[in-house]
């Protein structure tokens, strides 16, 4: 299995910042080392405004064609509409797995689109989204770190539950945990060799969340409905 390229000297916001170029850019090396020195850069520019870093030769390279922070966060804005697409996808698929065993992908994606066709944007719009994206586009590119993507949907449904904020900004890294626990359960067919992992010298905490979909209940029934008319 790929193991993720982090410095186990790293700080918690710096092995954060890693984990998101490559749940961005799992296919691409020269997209995550850009999306890192970039936001490095930002960081630098905010501590210490009047000071200008030296950088390595190497580093200079990837600046050449490196896009602006401003442009990097629009593309970010774009590809995690995709990439949570394959984390829900993938969060479907494993709770099917722990309750009987079973694995269905194509019943994962159908559930996924329902989530995503009640779901509203920041402009209150309804998304737009259909099995087929989620077959062709979204679950080829962003298989590999589905798990990472399905550990935030946990995290963002929890968010507004007493105490869960402080929760999160006193052990952040809980996310990286909930992460390995979620592709532990839905790879227990072996299935590891695919998907990008943290290095052992990571030192996680565990974490006491429970995964749970919002109206899950609701769209296995409409699922089952749906599977009878279509037979």
């Amino acid at each position: 299995m790929p193991v993720m390229d982090i410095d186990s000297e790293s700080t918690t916001d710096n092995v954060l910042n890693t984990v998101m170029a490559y749940m961005l850019y799992p296919k691409s090396q020269e997209k995550r080392e850009q999306f890192i020195l970039v936001h490095y850069l930002r960081e630098m520019s905010i501590q210490a405004p009047n000071e200008s870093p030296q950088l390595p030769a190497y580093m200079l390279r990837l600046l050449v064609n490196a896009p602006s922070y401003e442009a990097l966060t629009v593309e970010k804005s774009q590809l995690q509409s995709l990439a949570q697409m394959a984390g829900r996808t993938m969060l479907f698929e494993t709770e099917r797995i722990v309750e009987n065993g079973q694995r269905s992908k194509q019943r994962a994606r159908w559930m996924a689109q329902q989530y995503f066709l009640k779901a509203r944007d920041a402009n209150n719009r309804r998304g737009k989204y259909s099995e087929d994206t989620i077959k062709k586009s979204a679950w080829p590119q962003f298989e590999s770190v589905a798990h990472f993507w399905a550990a935030n949907h946990c995290i963002v449904e929890q968010l507004s539950h007493e105490g869960a904020v402080s929760f999160l900004d006193q052990t952040p890294l809980h996310f990286l945990s909930l992460a390995n626990y979620i592709l532990s359960k839905y790879a227990q067919d072996g299935s590891y060799q695919k998907f990008w992992v943290l290095p052992d010298t990571i030192s996680l905490p565990d974490t006491p969340w429970i995964c749970t979909g919002e109206n899950e209940s609701d769209r296995k029934k409409h699922y089952k409905n749906k599977r009878v008319r279509t037979k």
